[in-house]
């Protein structure tokens, strides 16, 4: 079975007995790593809906402010790769470290 979190074919020895049941992770820290993510889009969404995040109609103009508060604030900010999934507007990040989805080829496809 594929994991749903990093694509890795695993094995489930208890497969046959668990019925309806299905494990989703090849191991305990996708798992964790997948509610991780969700938790993140829940939070993402609900301060995109209460518009907490500035929000643009071009990437151009977010990518303008996201220079402009790095250079204000100092900090890490920057402007979304693709429009929100949302709004459909561009969003101003304040970057932040977090571990990355992997990547492998059968999801690139």
């Amino acid at each position: 079975m594929p994991c749903e979190w990093c694509g890795t074919i695993f094995c489930w020895d208890l497969a046959d007995e668990a019925g309806d049941a299905r494990k989703r992770h090849c191991t305990e820290q996708c798992r964790k790593l997948r509610e991780q993510c969700r938790h993140r889009i829940r939070n993402l969404r609900g301060r995109c809906e209460r518009g907490e995040i500035p929000r643009f109609p071009t990437r151009p103009q977010a990518v303008r402010e996201a220079k402009r508060l790095a250079a204000e604030e100092g900090g890490r900010f920057r402007a979304y790769d693709r429009p929100c999934d949302f709004c459909h507007g561009w969003h101003v990040l304040h970057k932040i470290k977090h571990r990355s989805r992997p990547h492998s080829k059968r999801r690139q496809r």
